[in-house]
């Protein structure tokens, strides 16, 4: 069963957008298995553009989801289209809003279709 193991603190680094770990995350994955994102990984979270961020802020229930998620597609042996399942994944193990979650997976779904033309 999918489950969140250890989750860490984040510590804002003033000089950028990003988040830092202060301890690693783990997430067991039904789809993926055991992901272990290890301390000092820097994350936006989720990437938001500005202007939907009044619909979608960055910090909310799909924060843990989105550092998976953010940790996966810059492995270079994982596939991106199993790292945005993990995602829609996480985000319904954290109760993300059925339609915020659909929406959140089809962005990262549409942004991989669109880096991939390029």
């Amino acid at each position: 069963m999918s489950k969140f193991i250890e989750i860490p603190s984040l510590n804002f680094d003033d000089d950028s957008v990003d988040f830092i770990l202060e301890e690693r995350l783990v997430y067991q994955s039904d789809l993926a298995g055991l992901i272990i994102v290890p301390a000092g990984f820097q994350t936006d979270l989720a990437s938001i553009p500005r202007i939907f961020q009044t619909l979608v802020p960055k910090v909310d229930k799909h924060m843990l989801p989105a550092i998976v998620h953010d940790y996966l597609v810059r492995q270079p042996d994982f596939s991106r289209r199993l790292a945005d399942r993990v995602f829609l994944e996480a985000m319904r193990l954290k109760e993300v809003n059925r339609v915020r979650r659909r929406l959140m997976y089809w962005a990262v779904r549409i942004g991989a279709m669109v880096r991939r033309k390029k």
